[in-house]
Protein backbone atom coordinates (compact mmCIF):
# COMPACT_ATOMS: atom_id res chain seq x y z
CA UNK A 1 0.00 0.00 0.00
CA UNK A 2 2.46 2.23 1.03
CA UNK A 3 4.56 1.42 -2.35
CA UNK A 4 0.99 2.31 -4.46
CA UNK A 5 0.48 5.38 -2.64
CA UNK A 6 4.22 6.61 -3.04
CA UNK A 7 3.64 5.79 -7.46
CA UNK A 8 -0.10 7.49 -7.00
CA UNK A 9 1.16 10.77 -5.08
CA UNK A 10 3.80 10.82 -7.67
CA UNK A 11 1.71 10.46 -10.71
CA UNK A 12 -0.88 13.38 -9.69
CA UNK A 13 1.66 16.46 -10.61
CA UNK A 14 2.68 14.90 -13.55
CA UNK A 15 -1.46 14.83 -14.44
CA UNK A 16 -1.13 18.45 -13.85
CA UNK A 17 1.99 19.62 -15.50
CA UNK A 18 1.50 17.95 -18.72
CA UNK A 19 -1.90 20.07 -19.29
CA UNK A 20 -0.15 23.38 -18.35
CA UNK A 21 1.15 24.39 -21.85
CA UNK A 22 -2.35 24.40 -23.08
CA UNK A 23 -3.46 26.23 -25.26
CA UNK A 24 0.15 26.74 -26.70
CA UNK A 25 1.06 22.76 -27.06
CA UNK A 26 -1.10 19.98 -26.82
CA UNK A 27 -0.43 18.19 -23.77
CA UNK A 28 2.60 16.39 -23.09
CA UNK A 29 4.77 14.55 -20.40
CA UNK A 30 8.29 14.74 -20.20
CA UNK A 31 10.46 11.51 -19.43
CA UNK A 32 12.20 13.25 -16.11
CA UNK A 33 8.70 14.27 -14.71
CA UNK A 34 8.21 10.01 -13.17
CA UNK A 35 11.50 10.60 -11.21
CA UNK A 36 9.20 10.34 -7.91
CA UNK A 37 6.53 8.17 -8.80
CA UNK A 38 9.42 5.86 -10.36
CA UNK A 39 10.50 5.22 -6.96
CA UNK A 40 6.65 3.50 -6.13
CA UNK A 41 6.74 2.05 -9.40
CA UNK A 42 10.09 0.12 -8.33
CA UNK A 43 9.04 -0.44 -4.96
CA UNK A 44 6.14 -2.35 -6.06
CA UNK A 45 7.96 -4.05 -7.92
CA UNK A 46 10.35 -5.23 -6.37
CA UNK A 47 7.79 -6.18 -3.95
CA UNK A 48 5.79 -8.65 -6.33
CA UNK A 49 9.46 -10.52 -7.49
CA UNK A 50 10.01 -10.85 -3.44
CA UNK A 51 6.46 -12.09 -2.68
CA UNK A 52 7.10 -14.47 -6.48
CA UNK A 53 10.82 -15.51 -4.94
CA UNK A 54 9.26 -16.46 -1.85
CA UNK A 55 6.72 -19.19 -3.30
CA UNK A 56 9.21 -20.45 -6.01
CA UNK A 57 12.54 -22.16 -5.20
CA UNK A 58 15.12 -20.18 -4.21
CA UNK A 59 18.04 -20.43 -6.81
CA UNK A 60 14.73 -19.66 -9.15
CA UNK A 61 13.96 -16.64 -7.74
CA UNK A 62 17.35 -15.58 -7.82
CA UNK A 63 17.54 -16.65 -11.68
CA UNK A 64 14.14 -14.65 -11.89
CA UNK A 65 15.32 -11.65 -10.15
CA UNK A 66 19.01 -11.73 -11.77
CA UNK A 67 17.26 -11.74 -15.27
CA UNK A 68 14.84 -9.26 -14.35
CA UNK A 69 17.53 -6.70 -13.36
CA UNK A 70 20.02 -7.32 -15.99
CA UNK A 71 17.26 -7.05 -18.12
CA UNK A 72 16.69 -3.80 -16.71
CA UNK A 73 20.00 -2.10 -16.79
CA UNK A 74 19.87 -3.00 -20.79
CA UNK A 75 16.76 -1.17 -21.26
CA UNK A 76 17.88 1.73 -18.82
CA UNK A 77 21.46 1.57 -21.13
CA UNK A 78 19.99 1.79 -23.82
CA UNK A 79 17.34 4.35 -22.72
CA UNK A 80 20.36 6.94 -21.72
CA UNK A 81 22.16 7.09 -24.98
CA UNK A 82 19.21 9.15 -25.90
CA UNK A 83 19.71 11.67 -22.81
CA UNK A 84 23.68 11.83 -23.40
CA UNK A 85 23.38 15.18 -24.04
CA UNK A 86 20.58 18.41 -24.49
CA UNK A 87 21.31 17.76 -28.92
CA UNK A 88 20.83 14.29 -28.67
CA UNK A 89 17.76 14.42 -26.77
CA UNK A 90 16.70 17.50 -28.60
CA UNK A 91 16.82 15.03 -31.75
CA UNK A 92 15.53 11.92 -30.38
CA UNK A 93 12.64 13.45 -28.77
CA UNK A 94 12.03 15.14 -32.69
CA UNK A 95 11.95 11.68 -34.03
CA UNK A 96 8.80 10.51 -31.85
CA UNK A 97 6.92 13.68 -32.44
CA UNK A 98 8.19 16.83 -34.78
CA UNK A 99 4.55 18.63 -34.01
CA UNK A 100 6.12 19.22 -30.23
CA UNK A 101 7.55 22.53 -30.64
CA UNK A 102 9.70 22.37 -27.17
CA UNK A 103 13.16 20.65 -28.81
CA UNK A 104 13.49 22.94 -30.89
CA UNK A 105 14.31 25.21 -28.44
CA UNK A 106 17.05 22.59 -27.11
CA UNK A 107 18.32 21.87 -29.80
CA UNK A 108 18.82 25.29 -31.53
CA UNK A 109 20.65 26.01 -28.33
CA UNK A 110 22.97 23.35 -28.39
CA UNK A 111 23.57 24.03 -32.02
CA UNK A 112 24.39 28.07 -30.84
CA UNK A 113 26.76 26.74 -27.90
CA UNK A 114 28.53 24.66 -30.38
CA UNK A 115 28.93 27.51 -32.81
CA UNK A 116 26.83 26.69 -35.50
CA UNK A 117 24.82 30.02 -35.98
CA UNK A 118 23.05 29.42 -39.14
CA UNK A 119 21.96 26.09 -38.25
CA UNK A 120 20.64 27.31 -34.54
CA UNK A 121 18.98 29.92 -36.99
CA UNK A 122 17.31 27.02 -39.06
CA UNK A 123 16.31 25.48 -36.17
CA UNK A 124 14.81 28.27 -34.06
CA UNK A 125 12.82 29.33 -36.69
CA UNK A 126 10.92 26.23 -37.32
CA UNK A 127 10.19 26.29 -33.17
CA UNK A 128 9.04 29.66 -33.55
CA UNK A 129 5.31 30.07 -33.26
CA UNK A 130 2.48 31.86 -31.44
CA UNK A 131 1.97 28.12 -29.81
CA UNK A 132 5.30 27.62 -28.30
CA UNK A 133 5.48 28.73 -24.41
CA UNK A 134 9.50 29.46 -25.11
CA UNK A 135 8.71 32.32 -27.52
CA UNK A 136 10.19 34.58 -25.61
CA UNK A 137 13.66 32.38 -25.16
CA UNK A 138 13.69 31.32 -28.55
CA UNK A 139 13.55 35.06 -30.10
CA UNK A 140 16.44 35.99 -27.50
CA UNK A 141 18.60 33.30 -29.05
CA UNK A 142 18.01 33.75 -32.48
CA UNK A 143 18.78 38.20 -31.90
CA UNK A 144 22.31 36.01 -30.31
CA UNK A 145 22.47 33.50 -33.28
CA UNK A 146 22.01 36.53 -36.09
CA UNK A 147 24.75 38.61 -34.02
CA UNK A 148 26.87 35.74 -34.68
CA UNK A 149 26.09 35.36 -38.62
CA UNK A 150 26.50 39.12 -38.89
CA UNK A 151 22.90 40.06 -39.30
CA UNK A 152 22.40 43.07 -37.13
CA UNK A 153 19.25 44.38 -38.36
CA UNK A 154 17.89 40.68 -37.64
CA UNK A 155 19.46 40.63 -34.17
CA UNK A 156 17.86 44.52 -33.27
CA UNK A 157 14.93 42.54 -34.64
CA UNK A 158 14.82 39.84 -32.56
CA UNK A 159 15.85 41.45 -29.55
CA UNK A 160 13.06 43.92 -29.77
CA UNK A 161 10.42 41.40 -30.21
CA UNK A 162 11.88 39.56 -26.99
CA UNK A 163 11.36 42.31 -25.27
CA UNK A 164 7.69 43.12 -26.40
CA UNK A 165 7.32 39.94 -24.97
CA UNK A 166 8.87 39.84 -22.03
CA UNK A 167 10.19 43.67 -20.68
Amino acid sequence: AFSLAIFVVGLAPIAFASFMYLPFEDPIIEPHWFYFSSFGFFLIISNLLLSLAEKIKVGLGALLLLSVMVYGLLVVRDANTNWKDQETYSRYWLSLNERNLTPYYGLGKSRLEQGDCAEAIQIFERGLTPRNYRTEQITTDLGIAHACVGNDEYAAMYYNSALSINP
